[in-house]
């Protein structure tokens, strides 16, 4: 629709795995003295309400391996127009073999993601949440590849906009309790269209003609010797001069 061939960049799974990255170590110090690695998982926060709905015993062994958890999702993406460069700018890149790739300027997008730690005791959430916070100040900067075409690392600011706390009081006594921190996190990320494709011009010719009567003046021409010369390796411009029709 939009006249260009298909193209996929992975941008957004790229952003998505740099923001899980954040949390895929995440460890607290048990009663005992242990060290308890807090599982990631890409999910909703309903998923941790549904499994604690489908496991509702205080002795359920099924909630206390569901518990502690970490999950998140990507929830939006909004345009950022404050971080907006020139569009007809144009990023750039020449290969060994001579051949040129360009894109037009990358767009910048807000993904914001909604993390959820879940816990069925406070204060192991408690000591979660002291191994996320203190690092978000309130950014996290991330480095991506995101386009190894054009050899380019983009610097990914993460930003922490909230922080909430969800207990839920309601139930019997028999009933295992949920507690639920909610963060809202914005990557400050970009997009990127489509790339060409582009050889270096070996040979010029210039027509200078009259258009009013077809006449034709002369012909300047200017090539490249040898043709298949690169910019590091000497080379000669053959130019000539070709008479026009009154010149014959």
């Amino acid at each position: 629709m939009l006249g260009f061939q298909q193209f996929y960049w992975g941008t957004t799974k790229k952003i998505i795995v740099a923001v899980g990255s954040i949390f895929d170590n995440v460890t607290f110090m048990g009663d005992h003295g242990d060290e308890i690695r807090v599982p990631l998982y890409y999910s909703p926060r309903e998923k941790f309400i549904e499994n604690r709905a489908s496991n509702p015993s205080i002795e359920s062994t099924a909630f206390n391996e569901i518990f502690p958890a970490i999950g998140f999702e990507l929830a939006s993406m909004n345009f950022a127009p404050e971080r907006q460069l020139n569009p007809l700018a144009r990023i750039e890149n020449v290969y060994a073999d001579d051949n040129m790739i360009r894109s037009f300027n990358r767009i910048p997008y807000d993904l914001t993601f909604t993390v959820t730690v879940g816990s069925k005791r406070f204060e192991d959430s408690l000591k979660i949440m002291e191994q996320i916070i203190p690092f978000f100040t309130p950014n996290i900067n991330l480095t991506i590849r995101d386009r190894e075409e054009f050899k380019m690392e983009t610097n990914i600011d993460v930003v922490l906009n909230s922080v909430a706390l969800n207990m839920s009081y309601e139930g019997t006594y028999d009933e295992q309790r949920t507690i639920l921190w909610d963060l809202q996190l914005t990557a400050k990320s970009y997009y990127y269209t489509p790339v060409e494709s582009l050889a270096r011009i070996k040979e010029s010719v210039i027509e200078m003609r009259s258009m009013d009567f077809d006449q034709k003046f002369e012909t300047y021409s200017a090539l490249i010797n040898p043709r298949s010369a690169k910019p590091s390796q000497p080379y000669t411009i053959v130019e000539e001069i070709i008479p026009g029709d009154n010149d014959i």
